[in-house]
């Protein structure tokens, strides 16, 4: 606890803030799962969820690929993914 407490508080606030969003994401979402399959069917419930996983891991992918600012060259280049 010792070295907790002796972390910056925008890392101990950060770290809230992630527990806090990953705790309420994971009791919500499986009650969310089988709302939507009971509503819209087990196939299409299923087709949604791979449509939100495949979201939730393109802006990693997105903003690495995002073009940046090079002061060496005062050009704008692309980064690869």
């Amino acid at each position: 606890m010792k070295e907790f407490m002796a972390l910056n508080n925008n890392l101990k606030l950060r770290m809230l803030t992630v527990f806090l969003a990953v705790m309420l994401s994971s009791s919500v979402g499986p009650n969310m799962t089988i709302y939507y399959a009971k509503y819209f069917g087990a196939s299409i419930t299923g087709v949604l969820l791979i449509i939100v996983s495949a979201l939730a891991l393109s802006p990693g992918c997105t903003a690495a690929t995002s073009p940046t600012y090079t002061a060496a060259n005062r050009s704008w280049s692309p980064d690869p993914c």
